[in-house]
């Protein structure tokens, strides 16, 4: 299995301007970041451990699905996967409004 992708997601957890909670898990494969999001509804208590369960199930278990999930083509292959390069693009989502973060990943 030489070509094989690494598949373990990396995690980030955020918070929007309105207050809410979110984890985002992401995986690069070739020059595509695919993106699977878990944010916490009104009333909810923020658990790391279940939004990177949903966020990751929305990633990985629904592949042929938009539902949950956004892609972000990066301009090249990036040398270095790490954790930098991937939080480098997700922060943005610290400055969305919920109702915004849900319909950049098309769940409302």
């Amino acid at each position: 299995m030489k070509n094989t992708p690494n598949l373990k997601p990396m995690f980030f957890h955020g918070k929007t301007i309105d207050g809410y909670r979110y984890t985002i898990s992401g995986i690069i494969e070739k020059n595509i970041l695919s993106m699977g999001i878990a944010v916490c509804g009104h009333g909810d208590h923020f658990c790391r451990s279940k939004g990177r369960l949903i966020s990751s199930g929305r990633l990985l278990n629904q592949r042929s699905l938009s539902h949950g999930r956004f892609y972000i083509k990066l301009e090249s292959l990036p040398e270095k996967r790490d954790f930098t390069m991937f939080t480098d693009h997700i922060s943005m989502y610290n400055n969305f409004y919920k109702k915004d973060l849900l319909q950049e990943f098309g769940l409302k």
